[in-house]
């Protein structure tokens, strides 16, 4: 993306003032984004891994329940 953005010219090997300047802002902009990017991650991940293992209690009470059910049933037969 940067390299696309910023390389002007093919006719040096070196890299000009102007496109080490370009390509500086266009890194740091994705750097930037990257780090928002993490920063919302690390803030919702957890809540996300609560309502996980919420849903995998509930999940495992309901199995209980289930199973407690077909013993009582069993028992009764």
């Amino acid at each position: 993306m940067c390299f696309k953005k910023c390389a002007n010219t093919f006719l040096s090997r070196e890299i000009t003032p102007d496109e080490d300047v370009c390509i500086n802002n266009c890194v740091q902009k994705y750097i930037y984004t990257n780090h928002k990017i993490m920063e919302i991650f690390m803030e919702v991940q957890p809540k996300m891994v609560h309502k996980r293992m919420e849903e995998i209690n509930m999940a495992q009470t309901a199995l209980e329940a289930q199973d407690q059910q077909i013993k009582v049933e069993q028992n009764l037969q």
